[in-house]
């Protein structure tokens, strides 16, 4: 929608605001392509979208509308002609395309990460990012978790975003890099959790569970850190 005028009247601002009111809810819901799905749903089922598995056979009706999802990361959405049947090809069809991600810092497979004292978690940046950007921000995670349901014997994933700042990329002083340094991926975007006392603290483990751990090769507390599986 794009509002275009020689002369801004108050019903004018008005709608301006509460549309770009609207496009700034959804930012804040969609926080990771499985966020931006979940939201994009919500919003379709509001307008009688009926949802469709690609597992299964579709049975198609002029004038519905639908929807599927691959990996609840991607959705496609279509609505059909009232005057479309069966066996008809129709002539001409709108096609309109956008991004359920964006740039963004994502957590490595190992990111336990001890350097002196301090706590750094191990990321990869994910797209084309401007990362100096992010230095020195109030940072937090969201992103979806797979759990083990014990009762059921299967896994299940769960959307999680912690809305309150818990990591940091602290930048450098000025006298300890040059004003034409570019940003390392390597060195310079690994964001700080904890110090490597408080995270010690946060262990409540015995020295078998320990030694179990260390023992594991597929164990998670060995790849991660304990403040942040504390977290999750």
């Amino acid at each position: 929608k794009i509002f275009m005028a020689t002369r801004l009247t108050k019903e004018l601002f008005r709608e301006a605001q509460t549309y770009s009111q609207t496009i700034v809810n959804g930012l804040n819901k969609a926080v990771s392509p499985f966020h931006s799905v979940a939201t994009v749903k919500s919003l379709l089922h509001k307008q009688d979208f009926k949802e469709l598995k690609e597992t299964e056979e579709w049975e198609l009706e002029g004038g519905s509308k639908y929807y599927f999802t691959r990996n609840n990361s991607s959705i496609c959405a279509f609505a059909i002609g009232k005057n479309v049947r069966e066996g008809s090809v129709p002539n001409s069809f709108k096609l309109v395309g956008c991004h359920t991600d964006s740039p963004t810092i994502r957590i490595a497979p190992i990111s336990n990460i001890d350097k002196a004292g301090y706590k750094e978690m191990g990321v990869q940046c994910y797209g084309g990012g401007i990362w100096n950007t992010w230095f020195d921000r109030d940072l937090t995670f969201a992103g979806r978790v797979v759990t083990y349901n014990d009762d059921t014997g299967r896994l299940e994933d769960k959307l999680w975003h912690h809305k309150n700042p818990l990591i940091r990329i602290p930048n450098l002083a000025i006298h300890l890099c040059s004003a034409d340094e570019r940003t390392n991926k390597e060195k310079h975007l690994k964001p700080i959790i904890a110090t490597s006392i408080i995270d010690a603290l946060m262990d409540p483990s015995s020295d078998e569970e320990e030694k179990i751990v260390k023992e594991s090769r597929y164990s998670i507390e060995k790849k991660h850190l304990k403040s942040f599986l504390d977290l999750m």
